[in-house]
């Protein structure tokens, strides 16, 4: 009840544009877990940059100490770690840009991390410019997880991106990469079915006034005329299965959207996938959320513009700029819902 009860408030929700004449379009923030779940003894994080030889010729660059800090800064906004930057001077030759660097020895982590085990060493490994085969400028970042408790190395990620033409403080690489390892918030696109018969209509005007309870009640009476008009049913077990999403319960909003796809709404085939996703999604946040001690979810507010596509999971590359609204919806995201009927 707690999590559904903070999940309601992962789906502020803001109406933009009729889709056509049936369907209405919106955005919605949703709270996605980490794929990378961090041990929940961690209390600091020390994220350092790897200094290396790259060659006769190698120069030094100042970004990977800005992508380290960047890094830093991000999760410091969680307000969950204490949070180090440091440089760590090995020497190792990297002549290929497809080659990445050996790992760190043990012992020199535990150096690093002063053999504490409730410290998470982040190591941005390597850092390089160079241009494609078809002659784009790319940059490239390694990171390295590694846990001094365990001796395990929990995560190994490359990054390959364009370079981008301004300069800038804050880099979407370092931005995505924090989302790898953090709950974060995404903007995802919803549509629901404004026209039909008189039941849908009446929803529809409901939603004027953001009265959710009052639309899905409608929309159930609607669901319930299957016989005479299985279209209009189907549309409206869609707009319910939408419904039980924003409220958390992924389990009825799965049943509607089952019924739907009976009655031949192909729309609900589509929809379906990515409610199954969140499903499983659902199940890890609700783990992390477990042991996240107050933990603010990384909110991330501008338009990410990069070559590789963010973690969203209904293909939305650019999230939109958050409003003031949702910033304050978040803030009160522990407070129950006391609107929710479950």
């Amino acid at each position: 009840m707690q999590l559904r009860a903070y999940l309601v408030y992962c789906f502020i929700f803001c109406l933009t544009i009729n889709v056509n004449a049936q369907l209405v379009k919106f955005s919605v923030g949703v709270l996605e877990p980490a794929e990378i779940s961090i041990p929940a003894k961690i209390e600091t994080i020390i994220v350092a940059v790897r200094n290396c030889n790259q060659g006769p010729n190698y120069k030094y660059d100042v970004n990977a100490d800005q992508s380290a800090a960047q890094l830093r800064s991000l999760i410091e906004s969680t307000q969950r770690y204490k949070v180090e930057t440091g440089v760590i001077k090995t020497e190792y030759n990297v002549s290929d840009v497809n080659t990445s660097p050996a790992p760190l020895n043990w012992e020199e982590v535990g150096r690093i991390v002063r053999y504490d085990t409730t410290t998470l060493l982040i190591v941005l490994e390597k850092y390089c410019q160079y241009t494609s085969n078809s002659g784009v400028k790319m940059a490239e970042r390694f990171w390295r997880i590694y846990d001094y408790s365990s001796k395990i190395i929990f995560d190994e990620f490359d990054q390959h991106v364009v370079r981008l033409q301004y300069q800038s403080s804050s880099t979407p690489a370092v931005e995505l990469y924090a989302k790898r390892i953090l709950m974060h918030w995404e903007w995802v696109n919803r549509n629901y079915f404004k026209k039909g018969n008189y039941q849908m209509v009446a929803a529809y005007h409901c939603l004027d006034s953001s009265n959710w309870i009052g639309a899905s009640e409608l929309w159930k009476l609607a669901a319930g005329d299957s016989l005479s008009d299985p279209k209009n049913a189907g549309n409206a077990c869609y707009n319910l299965a939408l419904y039980y999403e924003i409220h958390g319960d992924i389990k009825t909003s799965l049943d509607w959207i089952y019924r739907s796809t009976r009655l031949g709404n192909q729309l609900a085939v589509y929809y379906g996938k990515f409610i199954k996703e969140r499903a499983a999604d659902t199940s890890i946040l609700r783990q992390q959320l477990s042991q996240s001690q107050g933990q603010i979810p990384l909110s991330i507010d501008k338009t990410e513009k990069f070559n590789r596509e963010p973690k969203n999971k209904l293909g939305d590359p650019e999230p939109h700029r958050v409003p003031p609204y949702l910033r304050e919806a978040r803030r009160k995201a522990q407070v129950p819902n006391k609107d929710d009927p479950h």
